[in-house]
């Protein structure tokens, strides 16, 4: 095959419906034997290659190893033709072409094969050839093409691209990323975050291409060390680009700038800034587990023209992709923006012709985001698997949204191509992944992973250019797990449940565990938990067409938190002190007190404070509200507001004191503190949600001086005639009772009575608890 452009890996990328059967299965049920591509032969060497490094295959069973400087057969097979070019060329050099050792590469090998039932390449056949100035290149390479001992050899790419601490005052973009949104328009990835592990937690995905924002604002997952390998290329267009296609997979879900479709993923990077584009798919694949999930964000230069076309058209990258997938590495990979029909024979042969041979990757086309008609620039055809947006889409980078100064603090609201469609993909490969195993503790595969979102995905329009169905994950996550949901799931105890389950098939039988050791077996239970504490609730159900289970961890939060309001009494004029207590069984970081004081006593409003309670250390008293006609008042008090508090720990006890002015001169008036409904309410806010706890509320009583028992406003003989009344002969208590107190003992007995006596007639203290 004549190679007719220039072939240049770069991102895959940003420019500017008939659902179908999965693009051909990777795992067979057969062996399958390798098929390599045929071999290309070069006029010259276009730009966008290095003529002076050549990639270099050696057939397989040839065993061709480097020792020392020399190549030779481990099998005894006959490279002497090719030896004797390679070492008679001036100024060549060979060098192995895989970072990975011998043994680590024919490891992947041989557990690969077995894991897939496809004949992988032996990556230690491949060697870079480093060329000094004087040599032929086109020559060298149409020798080497001759023999029968080499498979390929070609000139290497050139990568280029070919796309264009938390700051308070960045907005918050979500509302902008609509792909986010439910079918048919997005993926309905909120949907998903209500499902259990489909947020990512747990799942590594590793990102190859060139750069990255490392410190944004908005990725904390990128801020500590996760890049793996390769020297960073120190180009706008690369670490916009990166830090786009990241921002789409993992930005903090944190009430600002973007939110990654499975934010709890962890992330990787590999870098092809010092890695051939094969080298980095293999050195990603081997810094991840089975399971874990690796993006190509690349694509290369193709025969027509220079058209760009997935990387997995050149031997190398189909080999270390195969790799890769055979032994358990999802691989999603875009397609590219060279408008090409990969079906055309003339042009690609059969070189993505599933049924031919099939690298395992998921690879994906762009799509619009409103018809999902393919866009002009993506490359289509059978071979490819799903798409996702491919323009418009709001994630992290460039500036164009929003310029909060330096890169940490770029959004954009344009990124596009299938770079930005890929991200789309393979979040919602992840969410599927995460969620099923979650729920039945097996990773699927890849193939089951394409035949659940081409089956429940969104249907592409045009089907004349085949790029597939836009993942719908509601309705694909509907058809694997036993979805249940809840009327209420946090509450004041008894707390009353009507459970709601829908399974994809109709059940023969329901089994639900409610997380306390009770169980029911009915359609959709009411179930009244007394207790308080924090339940997992699961559900199984037995259908016709097999078992379908769910679980939702800390699902039900049953709750005997209050908040009580201390009655005091007080002179008119006096400053009075009304005590809050907190009883609560979680960790809270904010609580409110919203409240009522309106009545005889003539309250005053005066502060709020935390000194001397259980939340002395609390950072933020804020005043949310307050009505002076209807004297109504909401405080809100934060633990952490930026000094990294921690939340208040389990227990009881005083929270809060807020202090008042007595008005009323009238012994008796009473204001009640009463709590508050409405726009504002007492709250807790803890790592379950906000929730507002029993309360009861307080008082405040006007009252007069340590000693006036009759309440007459003076402490004279008359107090102490009523005290004799109430202690000796059954008169009537004082009111409020402590002011009998005179003491200050505890007790109201004869103690009491010597104590006024000795104040009106004996010069003695004054009573003054």
């Amino acid at each position: 095959m004549k190679l007719r452009a220039i072939v240049l890996p770069i991102l895959a990328v940003c420019l500017i419906a008939v659902d179908i059967s999965i693009a051909g299965e990777f795992v067979s049920k057969t062996f399958v034997p390798r098929k390599p591509a045929p071999k290309m032969s070069f006029d010259k060497i276009p730009d966008g290659f290095r003529s002076e490094r050549m990639i270099l295959k050696f057939t397989e069973g040839t065993d061709v190893r480097l020792r020392g400087n020399k190549l030779v057969s481990m099998s005894g097979s006959d490279i002497s033709h090719a030896v004797d070019i390679l070492y008679s060329t001036n100024g060549l050099k060979v060098k192995r072409m895989f970072s990975r050792s011998e043994e680590s590469l024919e490891a992947s090998r041989k557990s690969g094969e077995a894991l897939s039932n496809r004949q992988l390449a032996d990556l230690n056949l491949y060697y870079i050839l480093e060329l000094g100035e004087s040599v032929d290149a086109v020559g060298l390479i149409g020798k080497l093409n001759k023999l029968p001992e080499v498979e390929t050899v070609y000139p290497e790419p050139i990568p280029v691209p070919v796309s264009s601490p938390l700051n308070p005052d960045t907005p918050d973009y979500q509302s902008g990323q609509t792909y986010l949104e439910e079918a048919p328009g997005g993926i309905d990835a909120y949907y998903a975050w209500s499902i259990p592990g489909s947020k990512g937690s747990g799942i590594t995905v590793c990102d190859i291409e060139g750069n990255w924002v490392f410190s944004h604002e908005d990725l904390t997952k990128a801020h500590d060390n996760i890049h793996v390998a390769g020297d960073l290329i120190l180009d706008p267009l690369w670490y916009n680009h990166g830090t786009a296609v990241l921002g789409e997979i993992a930005a903090d879900s944190n009430g600002m700038g973007m939110t990654g479709i499975v934010y709890e993923v962890d992330l990787k990077t590999v870098s092809i800034g010092s890695l051939n584009t094969s080298d980095a798919i293999d050195t990603a694949a081997a810094s991840i587990q089975p399971g874990d999930v690796m993006l190509i964000e690349l694509q290369e230069s193709g025969p027509n023209d220079g058209n760009y076309v997935p990387v997995e058209y050149y031997q190398a990258s189909f080999d270390a992709i195969s790799t890769a997938s055979a032994n358990g590495r999802i691989v999603v990979e875009a397609a590219g923006n060279g408008h090409q029909d990969l079906d055309d024979s003339f042009w690609y042969g059969q070189l993505f012709d599933p049924n031919f041979r099939h690298s395992g990757a998921i690879m994906v086309g762009a799509g619009s985001p409103d018809t999902h008609t393919p866009l002009s620039f993506t490359n289509y055809g059978q071979r490819l698997d799903l798409q996702g947006w491919g323009t418009a889409i709001y994630t992290l980078g460039y500036g164009d949204l929003y310029d909060g100064g330096d890169t940490a603090h770029w959004y954009t609201a344009d990124f596009g191509g299938t770079s930005g469609a890929s991200p789309i993909v393979l979040g919602s490969v992840t969410a599927l992944r995460g969620a099923y195993e979650f729920a039945y503790g097996t990773v699927l595969t890849r193939d089951e992973i394409v035949d659940i979102l081409q089956e429940n995905g969104t249907p592409q329009d045009y089907p004349q250019k085949h790029i597939g169905p836009l993942p719908d994950l509601k309705a694909s996550l509907e058809s694997q797990l036993a979805i249940f949901t809840a009327n209420t799931t946090l509450g004041n105890v008894p707390l009353t449940v009507q459970f709601d389950g829908s399974p994809p098939d109709i059940p023969t039988e329901w089994m639900w565990d409610f997380g306390n050791g009770d169980s029911a077996f009915t359609e959709d239970p009411v179930y009244v938990y007394n207790d308080w504490g924090v339940f997992d609730v699961s559900l199984s159900v037995n259908t016709p067409s097999g078992t379908y289970k769910m679980n939702r961890p800390e699902y039900i939060v049953a709750l005997l938190d209050s908040i009580t309001f201390s009655h005091e009494y007080a002179l008119p004029g006096e400053e009075v002190a009304i005590s809050v207590y907190g009883k609560n069984d979680f960790d809270i970081e904010r609580f409110m007190l919203s409240f009522r004081y309106a009545g005889d006593a003539d309250l005053t409003y005066e502060y709020a404070t935390v000194e001397g309670t259980r939340c002395d250390y609390f950072e933020d008293i804020t005043l949310m509200a307050i009505n002076m006609v209807t004297r109504e008042i909401t405080l809100r008090f934060t633990a952490d507001y930026g000094g990294g508090s921690p939340p208040l720990p389990p227990g009881s006890g005083e929270i809060a004191k807020i202090y008042f002015t007595v008005g009323s001169q009238t012994l008796g008036d009473v204001t009640p503190i009463d709590t508050l409904d409405g726009t504002f309410s007492m709250q807790y806010r803890s790592q379950y949600g906000t929730y507002k706890p029993f309360s009861s509320s307080g008082s405040v009583t006007v009252s007069g001086p340590i000693g006036d028992a009759d309440t007459s406003g003076e402490i004279d003989i008359d107090d102490v005639v009523y005290l004799i009344q109430y202690i000796f002969a059954g008169g009537p208590a004082p009111v409020p009772l402590f002011t009998g107190d005179a003491d200050c003992s505890g007790w109201i007995d004869i103690d009491d009575v010597v104590y006024l006596i000795n104040y009106i007639f004996g010069g003695g203290p004054e009573p003054d608890c």
